[in-house]
This record gives structure tokens, C-alpha cells and sequence, in this order.
């Protein structure tokens, strides 16, 4: 059974951006990719990078046991995940 879909307002600039990344992925796939297997993509890409940063923040904290420099600045780097994360929870609403 198909996932029920939605439609969503978006600026111009933002429909058109989309439509380039589905024009680029029905290149490189050699297929007919719709808007929202490119917003797929771009979700994963953006989870993928999430936890690529979280994950190299974490080793930087795990190096910098006993230098308080290097744990600040692994701090900083979770914090500004989480800031980033809860924007977007702000902005969303939720």
C-alpha cells in the first residue's frame, strides 16, 4: 500500500532548486526520479553528515581527555549540533 502523500508550499527558488536536484539524479541514475525520492535523498545526505560530525566531535572529545582546550572545542561542536537541531524544531513548530 502506497504511503499517503502531501503537498507543501514552498518559494520559488526553493521549487526550483528541487527540480534541479531531481534533473541531476535522473541523470546520474539513468531514470525518472520524482521530487520526492530527491527529497529522500537530500534527508539522508543531511542525516548522513549529522552523523559524520557527530561522530568526528565524538572522537575529538575522546583524543582530548586532559586538555581542556581541545574539550571546549569538542563541546562547542555538539552544541552547535544541538543548536542547528533545535532551530529546526523551532521553526517547524513542534
Amino acid at each position: 500500500m502506497p504511503e499517503p502523500m502531501t503537498s507543501i508550499k514552498v518559494p520559488e527558488r526553493v521549487r526550483d532548486q528541487l527540480n534541479q536536484v531531481v534533473a541531476d539524479l535522473t541523470r546520474e541514475r539513468g531514470r525518472t526520479v520524482t521530487a520526492a525520492e530527491a527529497l529522500e535523498f537530500l534527508y539522508d545526505a543531511h542525516q548522513a553528515t549529522v552523523h559524520r560530525r557527530r561522530e568526528a566531535a565524538e572522537r575529538r572529545l575522546a583524543e582530548a581527555a586532559g586538555n581542556p582546550e581541545a574539550v571546549a572545542r569538542a563541546k562547542r561542536i555538539f552544541d552547535s549540533l544541538s543548536l542547528l537541531r533545535q532551530n529546526r524544531l523551532d521553526e517547524d513548530g513542534t
